[in-house]
């Protein structure tokens, strides 16, 4: 059995601390590789940094704090996709996996684990929604936002979010029973079981 980790970085944040450990759990079943295009790789970063930034009419408020996944590398032309029997996501954002290859990686039918080591998974764009409970009902009129309005940018990503997540099947892990329990009301993990 062949497992591939996926992560943004390898080496830096919690995420990658937890996934590298995993790798070395795992020991011959699991692939760790660099995407090959490091050019594409800064300008999928660049692009959704942008995003946020024009967003917010250049303010940087929160421009590290969001994430759309709207750039994105494709992994499911790698021969290492390929060849993985699962394929088990970690933190994927800043550019790493859009929405739309989240839901490629849903189509072809492998199984897929998805670790959350934040909220960003089940919420519109941020990775801690503090005290809004958008979430729970499609996001919109996000505080995170500078200027925000009932079909802003949160919501937009949220219906990308419900398009991609229709389209298979996830094993939810959970880092801890706090996320676990608010994963569990999210309307986009509804028919997924979650982990903790």
């Amino acid at each position: 059995m062949k497992v591939l980790l996926v992560n943004t970085s390898e080496r830096i944040g919690g995420a990658a601390i937890a996934t590298h450990r995993l790798m070395r759990a795992l020991n011959n079943y699991s692939t760790v590789v660099s995407l090959p295009d490091r050019f594409r790789n800064k300008l999928n970063f660049i692009m959704e940094r942008a995003e946020i930034f024009t967003t917010n009419r250049f303010s940087r408020r929160n421009l590290w704090a969001l994430d759309t996944a709207a750039w994105g590398y494709d992994i499911t032309k790698l021969p290492e996709f390929r060849e993985a029997d699962i394929v088990h996501l970690n933190w994927i954002n800043q550019g790493m996996i859009s929405l739309p290859v989240i839901g490629k990686i849903l189509e072809s039918g492998k199984s897929i684990v998805w670790t959350l080591h934040d909220m960003w998974p089940f919420t519109g764009i941020c990775h801690h929604a503090e005290s809004c409970t958008g979430w729970l009902t499609g996001c919109g009129d996000c505080p995170q936002l500078r200027y925000p309005a009932d079909g802003d940018l949160s919501a937009k990503v949220f219906k990308n979010k419900v398009k991609a997540y229709a389209k298979g099947r996830l094993h939810v892990v959970a880092c801890s029973q706090w996320l676990a329990d608010l994963a569990k009301r999210s309307t986009l993990f509804k028919e997924n079981k979650i982990y903790c």
